[in-house]
């Protein structure tokens, strides 16, 4: 992938007409960390949100069965 940008204008004006343009070039990795897009993948997620899961199904199970065994 490669990014240009263009100065179109500037004050004062610059008598270099090699500095109104630029340009790099972006490749992708393959080392651990965020992808090109910034975004950290799901799948990396899955054992926090299996773990909350299970977490909030066991407190709420035990709440319920506390609230089914109070006398009345």
């Amino acid at each position: 992938m490669t990014n240009t940008a263009t100065r179109s204008s500037s004050t004062p004006v610059d008598p270099n007409p090699s500095n109104d343009a630029a340009s790099t070039v972006v490749t992708g990795s393959t080392v651990p960390g965020l992808p090109n897009n910034g975004v950290l993948p799901l799948t990396s997620l899955w054992p926090v949100g299996a773990a909350l899961i299970i977490l909030v199904s066991a407190f709420a199970a035990r709440r319920v069965r506390r609230q089914t065994t109070r006398p009345r």
